[in-house]
């Protein structure tokens, strides 16, 4: 047998409700060498009899019964216990992604870190509902080393849970947890950050924090527990820091000021507050110097300045402390009643802007109003940034076809959509047949401002096969640094979604990484885009309309040329733009001769190159896939269509590493394709001319257009819609 990876060690004490849940969610993994060692921290419910029952289903559950200890105790004993060598702990009342430990040893093995950090959401049982809040400005980066591992005391709350550690590491700086009082994790978590030399991390919300629970950090108000267990919890911190007092702890003291505060409000009585503020103020006095004043802490800056931390000024601080928390509730009670009154002024701008047919107000007032109204079976497409375009338009123009007539399009003016079936973008009407259609079909993210009917089913067709990571999978470095509620925002956005559509079902399991979203949501159809043009393969006429349009009359090979976005450009103006990596179309239409014609069709961004190549063509991709005898792309899923059709698709990318250091890309998939890209024009002109079709077969195979189901698509779609006109 092999050697034992993963230990996931749970420590458990009266979780009844949850502790199966738990236990299923690690034996759920996608990776299987792991262990379980859970440790009975003498609950006095059922908890013990749901292990069992789990004990009997698995062979890998090792079971440890104690009197109770509290978690520390129980964390400690675990780890000697273990196998394994990475450890992960996990709370009995919280659960895993079926993903985590996939990624986390991939990614600790990749990078041979000390320690894998991946974010975390909550679930609320009640309501069976995932929250998604967290904003730490660290996740932007895919890793962190040496002084920068510091970063990670700016995360917001000091959970030791979510995350994967070699266990040597934590073996070799003697890092445990703290016994006997709670707070503990926050001194072990102390002592990693200061000891670490590298951490990975991956910006994916993997662990659930369960919520409507019982837990010691949320009760016991009445004692004197919180009290001190927060300051035992800081004089360990103190003795940890003292062996490196040169270091900045900034960061680190900012928070234990905010829980301090927090700690004084809600969780330790007021007969204890004079004596809580005092232990406070000696125990930071036991802290090393505060090197960096530039936090976002006014009472650390000021407490350390003025030395309030000081025992002969600990009355000081009092008097500080207090000022403060007059002046937090004073202005408390202003932004509360500002609110209030905002929030009326808001309804009455928001009714009185209706009125006044003004656009901003629709989405919220016509919800409103439309809200116990009952959905018909209708259907309303999206459209593609409000274009007819992509999937939405050929899945569109099949559901029209099959004699479904109660559907609209979301679309500017085309002259291919007939008016009747388009629906002005941002309207009125447009809201009123959003809230009143039962299906609502997208092709990209959903902005915030439309919001879902109960019993809407919303069906998200997406626009592409990904060979560049998607959202969760990359750590999106240039997007997170701009807007770091980015992904928050996705994910509020997926989590509306009842169905995804997918070209191929072997590309699942990235969308089921990248979105979080479950496999058994996701419809393997294929992409209508795709089934167009296997459907017009040999479609003559067909072709020689689009090349009619094109003004195309000669025997000339067709190269088509579609670059795709760069994430590094994210957040910059047209004229900062890096367009490095465009193909020089001029030199490759120079090197191949006048039987080759590029029609290069750009991002809005970018200007053609030369006047012998058409540019800016306004056809549908898909009309100018047909009549193409080569696709040139880089990163882009539209590879994936072309080799559907079999047209010989060739990636020209010369930003292989900053690209892959900006978002990243699939590496099997890759590996898969990687014979047809080069950074080269004289050789990419030479892999036209000698094309190689080996391997072609297995590539369809994977990634492009495969529907394993019964029925088709708009057989699906009239399912859920519950109506049909023929």
């Amino acid at each position: 047998m092999e050697n034992i990876k993963v230990s996931v060690i749970v420590p458990a004490y009266n979780t009844e409700p949850y502790i199966e849940n738990c236990i299923e969610s690690i034996e759920n993994q996608s990776y299987k060498n792991f262990e379980i060692i859970v440790i009975n921290d003498g609950s006095t419910d059922n908890t013990l009899y749901k292990i069992n029952n789990c004990i009997s289903k698995y062979k890998n559950i090792k079971l440890i019964n104690i009197d109770n200890h509290g978690q520390g105790y129980a964390r400690n004993l675990a780890l000697k216990e273990s196998s394994g060598k990475y450890v992960l702990f996990l709370d009995s009342d919280d659960f895993i992604d079926d993903t985590t430990l996939e990624l986390c040893v991939n990614k600790i093995e990749n990078d041979n870190s000390d320690l894998v950090v991946f974010d975390w959401k909550q679930y609320d049982y009640s309501k069976e509902k995932y929250i998604y809040n967290n904003s730490n400005i660290f996740y932007k980066y895919n890793s962190l080393e040496g002084e920068n591992c510091l970063e990670l005391f700016k995360i917001k709350h000091y959970f030791t849970v979510n995350k994967l550690y070699r266990k040597s590491f934590l073996i070799s700086n003697k890092i445990e947890y703290g016994e006997g009082y709670i707070y503990e994790d926050n001194p072990f978590w102390v002592k990693v950050v200061v000891n670490a030399k590298k951490v990975s991390i991956i910006h994916s919300p993997l662990y659930n924090v369960g919520i409507a629970t019982k837990s010691t950090t949320r009760n016991n108000i009445e004692t004197k527990k919180h009290y001190d267990g927060f300051i035992t919890a800081c004089r360990e911190i103190a003795k940890e820091l003292k062996k490196n007092p040169e270091r900045d702890y900034s960061s680190l003291y900012a928070y234990l000021m905010k829980k301090f505060v927090l700690y004084y409000r809600k969780r330790v009585p007021k007969k204890y507050h004079n004596s809580f503020i005092k232990d406070f103020a000696s125990t930071m006095g036991e802290m090393p110097k505060l090197w960096n004043y530039d936090i976002n802490s006014t009472m650390i800056k000021i407490s350390y300045k003025y030395g309030l931390f000081l025992e002969k000024n600990h009355w000081k601080f009092y008097l500080f402390f207090k000022l403060m928390r007059f002046k937090r509730r004073t202005f408390t009670g202003f932004r509360i009643l500002k609110k209030k009154i905002k929030f009326v002024i808001n309804g009455i701008k928001y009714k009185m802007a209706y009125k006044l047919d003004n656009p901003r107000s629709y989405a919220k007032v016509i919800f409103n109003r439309y809200q116990n109204k009952a959905l018909e079976p209708k259907i309303l497409f999206m459209g593609f940034d409000n274009k007819y375009t992509g999937n939405s338009r050929y899945l569109f123009e099949e559901l029209k076809t099959a004699g479904f007539s109660n559907i609209k399009f979301v679309s500017q003016i085309n002259p291919d959509l007939d008016e009747n079936y388009r629906v002005e973008p941002n309207s009125k009407i447009m809201y009123e047949e959003f809230y009143t259609s039962k299906v609502v079909i997208f092709e990209s993210w959903v902005p915030a401002k439309y919001m879902k009917k109960e019993r809407q089913k919303w069906i998200q067709l997406w626009h592409g096969t990904p060979l560049k990571k998607m959202l969760f999978d990359s750590n999106e470095y240039e997007i997170m640094s701009v807007n770091k509620r980015h992904k928050i925002q996705k994910f509020y956005d997926i989590s509306r979604w009842d169905y995804l559509l997918v070209d191929n079902p072997k590309i699942n399991k990235y969308f089921h990484t990248s979105f979080l979203f479950h496999t058994k949501q996701m419809i393997n159809f294929g992409y209508p885009r795709v089934k167009y043009l296997l459907d017009n393969k040999n479609n003559i006429h067909l072709k020689n309309e689009v090349k009619k349009r094109l003004n195309i009359n000669d025997d000339k090979k067709n190269i088509l040329y579609l670059p795709t976005w760069r994430d590094y450009n994210y957040g910059k103006e047209d004229d900062q733009f890096d367009r490095n990596y465009i193909l020089d179309v001029k030199k490759l239409n120079d090197i191949l001769g006048d039987n080759y014609r590029i029609i290069e069709k750009n991002h809005f961004y970018l200007k053609g190159n030369d006047s012998n190549v058409i540019h800016n063509v306004s056809l549908e991709t898909q009309e100018l896939l047909l009549i193409c005898d080569y696709l040139i792309t880089d990163y882009s899923s539209v590879m994936f269509d072309g080799f559907a059709i079999d047209i010989p698709v060739l990636m020209y990318v010369n930003d292989f590493d900053k690209y892959q250091k900006s978002r990243g890309i699939y590496d099997d998939i890759w590996n898969d394709i990687k014979k047809y890209s080069t950074d080269n024009i004289e050789d990419l002109a030479n892999m036209i001319k000698d094309y190689d079709f080996a391997g072609y077969n297995n590539i369809k195979e994977k990634y492009s257009y495969i529907n394993t189901n019964n029925e088709s698509l708009c057989d699906f779609i009239e399912n859920i819609t519950s109506y049909r006109v023929i």
